[in-house]
């Protein structure tokens, strides 16, 4: 079994075992610790991903979300500009509700530097995410859907920034 420090928690592996539904239901009751991934360990912090499953059920749904846009750019002039701008504001109001779904900003950052940190990279990661949304040619919607994988690859960024703590190592509790 490999090691693992008091704090980690080791994935399950996809198909290994069964596991029954009051051990399911135990989990999404949040009465068991969540699984973390660490990602980077450092001599004093650590990145830690506090949910895969949830950051990959996230993305998930931002994929979806974006490329919903590209029928709905495709029909824009066949409809009621009211619709339109109805389904844009819902498309973006169900992402932003996918970005703040279950996270724990108080549990994020230890001490003001990995704070500022984040908040900068939230900051620098929405502008350009703007930038990137303002490239895009809707007119050729050959093009579109490699622009959205760029705009998909910029909301993981923002996801990330939202939904990786950074954490104290052992060397330093």
């Amino acid at each position: 079994m490999p090691r693992q420090e008091e704090d980690e928690v080791l994935l399950p592996r996809d198909g290994g075992g069964k596991e029954s539904s009051s051990a399911a239901k135990e989990q999404d009751d949040g009465a068991t610790p969540p699984r973390k991934l660490v990602l980077w360990r450092g001599s004093r912090r650590r990145l830690v991903l506090l949910d895969p499953m949830l950051f990959a059920k996230k993305t998930a749904l931002v994929f979806v979300a974006s490329y919903l846009l590209i029928p709905l750019l495709a029909e824009k002039g066949a409809m009621p500009a009211w619709v339109y701008a109805s389904l844009l504001v819902a498309i973006h109001v169900g992402v932003l509700v996918v970005y703040l779904y279950r996270v724990r900003f108080r549990s994020l950052d230890f001490d003001r530097y990995s704070l500022g940190a984040r908040i900068l990279g939230l900051a620098l990661t929405t502008l350009l995410l703007f930038a990137v949304s303002g490239w895009q040619d809707h007119s050729d919607l050959a093009k579109l859907p490699w622009q959205m994988l760029v705009l998909c690859a910029v909301h993981t960024i923002l996801l990330v920034f939202l939904m990786v703590a950074v954490e104290r190592t052992d060397q330093d509790r």
